[in-house]
């Protein structure tokens, strides 16, 4: 490569959607070329990249499944911990397409792993100290409050919350882990205001080493406040014996673990 660096682009689709950016140094260019959900396992994402005069000189198609099966492969000789974090990926990839296949389709899915494979030791039980579950009194302007995980789109918490009749979202105050929120906020914690009349707290981009971080979410008016401690793992541990959404839990949790177990293999 020439001197001028930035004059080198990367082009990369993934599901339909095309983004290039500029090279910025000789040897390590990174770049998150696509946001995979826990269903997009087996998506591809067509990646191009060229030089200052527009030729092409390398061009592929790459998915997670692809880099999981690599490192899976006998003969790749990766860390036994990467390899356990890429097997438990792919089991929650299958298990979490199972489930939504379910709830959302006809129940078709493709399992990005031979799901003949998967034995219990893949699918534990969640231990009860991932229950970061607590609850402190009672807020008089607050109607109802439920917590749910987003896992059909990146890892979030989304906590619901209705408002007495008389209330005003600018009668409270919200915050997580005492930063304040409002319907104006940007970044990966945000509010949003429903068209049934719930509001949507969601605290998004929660990566897979933060899922056991635990947040505090507070509503509070004048004179009262009702407060809760929840993590993604809480959800995992109370539904883990759903009949429904056990398996997946169970996976989501069984990632965490390689998870961890693998960026402490690199320390």
């Amino acid at each position: 490569m020439p001197a001028n660096y930035a004059d080198y682009t990367v082009t990369y689709t993934y599901l339909g959607v095309e983004t290039t950016e500029n090279c910025y140094d000789a040897t390590l260019n990174q770049f998150v070329v696509a946001h995979c959900t826990s269903r997009e396992m087996a998506e591809q994402v067509h990646i191009v990249v060229k030089n200052p005069d527009g030729t092409v000189i390398k061009e592929l198609d790459y998915s997670v499944k692809e880099y999981c099966d690599s490192v899976l492969d006998p003969d790749s000789g990766d860390p036994d911990s990467l390899k356990a974090l890429c097997r438990a990926t792919l089991i929650y990839g299958t298990e979490a397409s199972k489930f939504f296949s379910e709830l959302y389709e006809d129940g078709e899915y493709t399992p990005v792993i031979d799901e003949s494979s998967i034995t219990a030791d893949d699918l534990p039980d969640v231990p009860e100290t991932f229950n970061a579950f607590s609850s402190e009194s009672a807020c008089s302007s607050l109607r109802r409050m439920t917590v749910s995980l987003a896992l059909a789109s990146k890892t979030a918490l989304n906590i619901y919350f209705t408002l007495n009749d008389n209330v005003s979202i600018n009668d409270v105050t919200i915050t997580v882990d005492g930063v304040a929120i409002s319907v104006d906020s940007e970044g990966d914690i945000t509010l949003t205001s429903m068209e049934d009349g719930r509001y949507r707290l969601t605290i998004a981009g929660i990566s897979a080493a933060d899922l056991n971080k635990a947040y505090s979410i507070r509503i509070a008016d004048a004179s009262s406040y009702r407060e809760i401690t929840y993590s993604p793992l809480t959800y995992a541990y109370t539904y883990y014996n759903d009949e429904e959404l056990g398996e997946v839990c169970r996976a989501f949790y069984n990632y965490y673990v390689t998870a961890i177990a693998f960026l402490n293999s690199r320390n």
